[in-house]
């Protein structure tokens, strides 16, 4: 499973795809509210293509960015025009999203994990990576997320619940989805020290044959 979620994204009209894309909409509008932030280190967690990775080094933010797919950090590291070979090589770079071992505790003012967390191939993989999203941001520090709900309709397929399991979906193109609603976010978020900041919401949009099912939620880590 993991062999065909990696070829999915290393397909290169794909990586191309998302090498071409402008800034997300929900991360342009979060980043104006300078009141939400007491720093601006952020981790752009599944950078794809660089184009919220670009956003925020021109904004200012100092950024690591992390992808599973070597073609996606290649493009994301080549729309990093302003910084050296070696500082490219050094932020951004190949790795898991549910394994941020390389970071100490509470070093992130902002987490971006746009498309990502309903790309976990097991209920294991995704709380592992909540668990982790959580561990690396600061105290106070903000989780800008959007994921895949079900309900979802990707290229014509509809995503069959697999059996025994709460949040798995089969039959996708790219494998199986980890497939949350906004209240089941919410209170994974919530165990692990994430409270909403405004209110979750499932927003839907059709395209040809899809239908995009995504919950948006910002949350923010509790300060102890």
């Amino acid at each position: 499973m993991l062999e065909k979620r990696t070829e999915f994204w290393r397909d290169p009209v794909r990586v191309q795809s998302f090498a071409e894309r402008e800034a997300d909409h929900r991360l342009v509008e979060l980043v104006s509210r300078s009141e939400l932030f007491q720093g601006k280190r952020v981790l752009d967690l599944g950078c794809g293509g660089g184009r919220n990775s670009r956003f925020l080094v021109d904004q200012g933010w100092e950024l690591w960015a992390i992808d599973l797919s070597p073609e996606m950090v290649n493009k994301t590291r080549a729309r990093i025009e302003s910084w050296s070979e070696s500082r490219r090589r050094q932020r951004i770079f190949v790795g898991p999203m549910d394994d941020l071992s390389w970071v100490k505790r509470e070093v992130f003012h902002l987490v971006i994990a746009l498309g990502v967390y309903h790309n976990a191939l097991s209920e294991i993989e995704f709380l592992q990576t909540i668990r982790e999203t959580s561990r690396v941001l600061s105290p106070g520090g903000v989780l800008l997320a959007a994921s895949f709900a079900p309900g979802t309709i990707l290229d014509g397929r509809v995503g069959e619940q697999i059996a025994g399991s709460r949040w798995l979906y089969t039959g996708y193109t790219m494998g199986s989805l980890c497939l949350l609603s906004a209240p089941e976010y919410d209170a994974v978020f919530a165990a692990h020290g994430l409270e909403p900041i405004q209110k979750t919401r499932t927003v839907e949009r059709q395209i040809e044959n899809s239908i995009r099912r995504t919950v948006n939620g910002l949350y923010q880590k509790k300060v102890v």
